[in-house]
């Protein structure tokens, strides 16, 4: 059973309630918001009878801009969801990742947009509840999986680069 629903004392049933489109990629990286929420309309579809009055429980690996889980959010009420609980099995997103991920910009980011405030987030998502895993949390299950002598690089969850970033402004952006 998933943790959420032992912790609260209810039965759970384990079905998939969206169908994944494999041919749609990466939603967060596309380059401007419109492509963004293009992709997730293509890359998601609702199965309505497994969602239809029940409560729902959606657990995603990251939430970075918003932009993928509030459109999920509002297609599982739409499906007709009894309540919706997001569970992210990161912490949340809050500096900019100059490392190869592109979000560049606190200013874009959905935790810095909300102030860190988790109940702000949820209201933001249309989501009943919201629980992100806490840093700390993420670093024990990582190095108990897989222990790495160097470390693993947690900058965009924590602000502390591994590396110093030369030419960094204060909303997150480098300076070229």
């Amino acid at each position: 059973e998933v943790g959420f629903f032992r912790k609260n004392g209810r039965p759970c049933d384990q079905e998939v309630g969206f169908f994944r489109n494999t041919y749609v990629g990466r939603t967060f990286i596309a380059p401007a918001q419109a492509a963004r929420d293009l992709k997730v309309r293509c890359k998601f579809n609702v199965i309505k009878s497994v969602i239809e009055g029940r409560i729902v429980v959606v657990i995603d690996d990251s939430v970075v801009r918003g932009t993928t889980a509030s459109q999920l959010m509002n297609m599982v009420r739409q499906a007709g969801a009894k309540e919706v609980h997001v569970r992210v099995s990161s912490p949340p997103v809050t500096h900019p990742c100059f490392y190869g991920m592109d979000f560049p910009s606190k200013n874009e980011l959905f935790a810095h947009v909300h102030n860190h405030d988790v109940a702000a987030m949820a209201a933001a998502l249309n989501a009943d509840t919201l629980g992100y895993l806490s840093p700390e949390g993420l670093l024990t299950a990582t190095q108990r999986a897989a222990s790495d002598q160097h470390g693993y690089c947690s900058a965009c969850f924590s602000g502390v680069y591994p590396v110093p970033v030369a030419g960094c402004q204060p909303d997150g952006r480098l300076s070229w």
